[in-house]
């Protein structure tokens, strides 16, 4: 699921924006929402750090944690929130 996507040929890309997300649970419980980037180079070329027993990276997949952990049913949506201002990223689970 993609929280932001960025066009560095565009300046507009850098705004400011608020998103929300609705991602499926699987059931259990739930800490926090983890996030890393993916690097589109050109038609052919890319780069992502995504967290897994392949992770080679010095640009270590960020853990943004909830202040209360959560137990939703599978197949129900957890609300989720980011917001970006070109410098900083914040990802929080909205109240239902």
């Amino acid at each position: 699921m993609t929280l932001f996507s960025f066009d560095f040929a565009q300046a507009a890309s850098w705004r400011t924006r608020i998103v929300e997300l609705a991602p499926a649970s699987s059931g259990g419980r739930i800490n926090g929402v983890v996030q890393w980037l993916r690097v589109q180079l050109d038609a052919e070329a890319s780069y992502e750090n995504a967290p897994g027993p392949q992770f080679r990276s010095h640009w270590v997949p960020r853990f943004h944690p909830f202040d209360t952990p959560v137990e939703p049913p599978a197949g129900s949506t957890v609300p989720i929130m980011a917001s970006h201002d070109g410098t900083v990223l914040t990802i929080w689970m909205t109240v239902s």
